[in-house]
């Protein structure tokens, strides 16, 4: 019986994009560094900008998150019978969310959203902390948490058991549910969003307006924060832009894994052991990041605010949140699901007449819905944003077959005879040979189409086979190589 209790101080300082970044496509359109407006204005004329995509931030997402964790457990082995052993336990765990010490947290709620009137503007969908220290008149408060409730019922039970079968033959097996917290990247995320910051991204479908002489929107100082957020109606200016920023998903979980397994050991001979057995795991509530304004497509039957038609340069009306740019409205969730089942087997030899090794083999498949990133758990989908489950497939980290052999010998005598001598027992004795041999399937990959995802207005999308493409067989392609 015991309780675990952990509390965390994390202060941090982040000026996020505030220096902008710009992307071009090619050093023809750096050259030229024009807006996509007509000639007679001063722009190239084409409707679409040479900068193929901008981003810029300002105000203050300084951190002072505190977020406490309590765990108290209870676990339990009994030795039924001379065969049989169970062991059993349960662990409650609160897992709490970040919460600023200064009250400096806000957050989009979608559920609040009222798009902005034309040629107006709105605030209708920003929310800030109850414990603002300089709270902003109009917007609703909520908990410090930014959710609608921190998650009580976190209850993991596990269960496991040994069974002696036969003298040289024993089973084994175990299920146990494990919670795993956010991380301090939660916070980190929830204080690039408003009402202390506030971000501004743009791609090919909406930098039309802008040049490398002018090529950011004018965002408020970082005098003015906390600064009442604000949502545009289009046509979009420099003075009047689309923005940008992180939302947390009101209905946040914490993210928890399934395992189970079982496997048969037996004691093929004196020292071997053989062992083969099955191991499952299922994440529910894992971390993702969803672009949830990517732009919808429109029809005469089905208009999006009105429009009915779709191209690359109307992204920004066809977006679910006026005011939003289709790439910038990012929200945290905990919607994705991973899972993973593998054949074990192994063959160990302890050591005995100098010769040990272990050598194991497993079968095995991962799948899920975003494999996280290098930097950040939520790592964010690639392709249909609105539709998470078009994104399951073999995980980045898969490996179908994994073979590998641990070995170490002992060499008995050598030296040619040297060994019997003081020095020769110094030089020559004690020597071992050992190594580590690995054999495993590759990991798989993507193919993916940088442009796919224009009529959409985000970053990009996975490729489509073209029409009437087929697969060509391995014998096609020896011979398409040679």
């Amino acid at each position: 019986v015991g309780i675990e209790y952990r509390h965390y101080i994390d202060d941090y300082y982040s000026r996020n994009r505030y220096r902008g970044s710009i992307t071009l496509p090619n050093m023809a359109d750096f050259l030229l560094g024009l807006a996509g407006t007509p000639t007679a204005q001063g722009g190239n004329g084409s409707g679409y900008s040479n900068l193929s995509a901008t981003s810029v931030a300002s105000g203050i997402p300084d951190g002072a998150d505190r977020i406490t964790d309590v765990a108290p457990f209870v676990q339990d082995t009994w030795k039924v019978n001379a065969r049989l052993t169970l062991t059993t336990g349960l662990r409650w765990e609160y897992a709490g969310f970040p919460v600023d010490k200064y009250g400096r947290r806000g957050n989009f709620d979608y559920r609040l959203y009222q798009p902005p009137p034309a040629g107006g503007l709105t605030s209708a969908g920003f929310v800030q902390s109850d414990t603002a220290r300089n709270p902003l008149p109009g917007i609703p408060k909520v908990a410090p948490e930014l959710v609608d409730s921190v998650p009580m019922t976190n209850f993991a039970p596990r269960f496991g058991f040994a069974y002696k079968a036969a003298s040289r033959v024993a089973l084994r097996g175990g299920y146990g549910i494990f919670y795993d917290r956010l991380s301090n990247q939660l916070g980190l995320l929830t204080s690039q969003s408003a009402p202390n910051y506030l971000r501004s991204d743009f791609t090919s479908s909406t930098t039309t307006p802008y040049s490398l002489q002018n090529p950011f929107p004018n965002l408020p100082l970082n005098s003015q924060f906390p600064a009442l957020p604000v949502l545009y109606s289009p046509p979009y200016t420099t003075d009047h832009p689309s923005i940008g920023l992180n939302s947390m998903d009101p209905h946040l979980r914490v993210p928890y894994l399934q395992q189970w397994g079982t496997n048969l050991q037996w004691e093929a001979m004196r020292d071997t052991m053989i062992e083969v057995g099955y191991v499952g795991t299922k994440g529910t509530s894992l971390p993702v990041r969803r672009a949830i304004n990517q732009a919808l497509l429109a029809s005469p039957g089905n208009p999006v605010n009105g429009i009915t038609t779709n191209t690359a340069a109307n992204t920004e009306l066809r977006v679910p949140f006026i005011g939003f740019s289709p790439s910038g409205l990012l929200a945290e969730e905990t919607d994705a699901d991973s899972r993973y089942n593998s054949l074990q087997a192994s063959v160990t030899h302890r050591f005995s007449h100098g010769l040990r090794f272990l050598a194991s083999y497993t079968f095995s498949k991962a799948m899920d819905d975003t494999s996280g990133g290098n930097t950040t758990i939520f790592s964010e989908i690639t392709g249909d944003e609105s539709n998470l489950r078009s994104s399951k497939g073999v995980s980045d980290f898969d490996r179908t077959n994994r073979f590998v052999v641990n070995f170490g010998y002992e060499i008995p005598n050598w030296g040619l005879g040297l060994k019997k001598s003081a020095v020769g027992k110094r030089v020559f004795g004690g020597w071992t040979v050992s190594g580590v041999a690995i054999m495993q399937s590759g990991t798989p990959f993507s193919v993916s189409d940088s442009g796919g995802a224009t009529y959409y207005g985000t970053s990009g999308s996975r490729a489509n086979f073209a029409s009437g493409a087929t697969l060509a067989t391995r014998s096609e392609e020896r011979r398409v190589g040679k």
